[in-house]
Formats: structure tokens, sequence, C-alpha cells
């Protein structure tokens, strides 16, 4: 895994632990990270600052995945 994946990930997963939906999510990465993400019904895709392309979250680990976030999120709304 390169830095810059190893770097998002790890920016990634600390930002899923401090928010409960997906737009605090988007906007804690941009805001603390300057992370752009592009959302699509199957994929998420997250550019570093650094990089002029973006990375699918399948690529950087499973816990990064659109879906596994979803379910995520589903899951603390259920809970309250």
């Amino acid at each position: 895994m390169t830095e810059y994946r190893m770097e998002l990930k790890k920016w990634i997963l600390d930002t899923l632990d401090k928010v409960s939906d997906i737009n605090e999510f988007k906007n804690e990465l941009k805001e603390k990270y300057n992370v752009e993400i592009r959302i699509t019904e199957k994929t998420i895709s997250y550019r570093h600052p650094k990089l002029k392309k973006s990375i699918r979250g399948e690529k950087i680990g499973a816990k990064c995945m659109i879906t596994t976030i979803r379910d995520k999120f589903i899951k603390h709304k259920n809970s309250k």
C-alpha cells in the first residue's frame, strides 16, 4: 500500500469514529484533511490533496468502501 493510501486510510478511519452520517463524514474529511470525496451508488472515491487522481475505497481497504460506511451509519442511526 502506498504512503498516500495509508495516510488516506488513517484519516478515513479516524473520521468515521467521530461522525454519525455521510454528510458529516464528507465535510470533516474536506475541512480537516482537504480530501475530496465522490460517491456513486456503488463506489466511493477519495482524492488525497497531494494527488491528481482519486483512489477508490476498495483499493484502500474494506472499511473504506461505501457499502461498509453506509452500513456503519445505518447501525448508528438505528441504535439511537
